[in-house]
């Protein structure tokens, strides 16, 4: 999960990289549907050690209960029909949720990603919600 600090950081740096990518393509809208709302959806940005990540934040209408498993599938770059999963077991109920994806093997700039986050039951794997972010890869040029 992604402590409050990261994540200002991040959404100031997807501000600034909206501020200076030209606006040809619109980027997505977060989705608010079936109780789960997407607050944040970028990415991070590593251009010392060039590693790219998802990053993503969830608001739900109702607390999430302990024991629900997050599974996060995010769309491989490389090969969309193998996502990138974190999976994380909630020890209490949550009203929102940051994860952040393993490093990306590739990524194209201007590119657009979808993120999957699926709420599942603990004891009979039962599918709770399934809710899906459209994300849009933006980096301007830079040092």
């Amino acid at each position: 999960m992604l402590d409050r600090p990261r994540l200002a950081s991040l959404i100031l740096a997807l501000a600034l990289t909206s501020c200076a990518y030209d606006g040809r393509t619109a980027l997505p809208e977060p989705v608010a549907k079936d109780g789960v709302t997407t607050t944040f959806a970028g990415f991070s940005v590593d251009r010392r050690s060039r590693q790219t990540k998802y990053a993503v934040e969830y608001e739900f209408d109702v607390p999430v209960p302990a024991g629900t498993i997050l599974r996060s599938e995010f769309e491989n770059p490389l090969d969309p029909k193998a996502p990138l999963v974190v999976t994380a077991e909630i020890a209490e109920a949550v009203s929102s949720y940051s994860v952040e994806s393993p490093p990306l093997p590739a990524v194209q700039n201007g590119g657009v990603y979808e993120v999957v986050l699926v709420g599942l039951s603990s004891e009979t794997r039962e599918v709770l919600f399934r809710h899906v972010q459209e994300v849009t890869f933006v980096l301007p040029p830079g040092p």
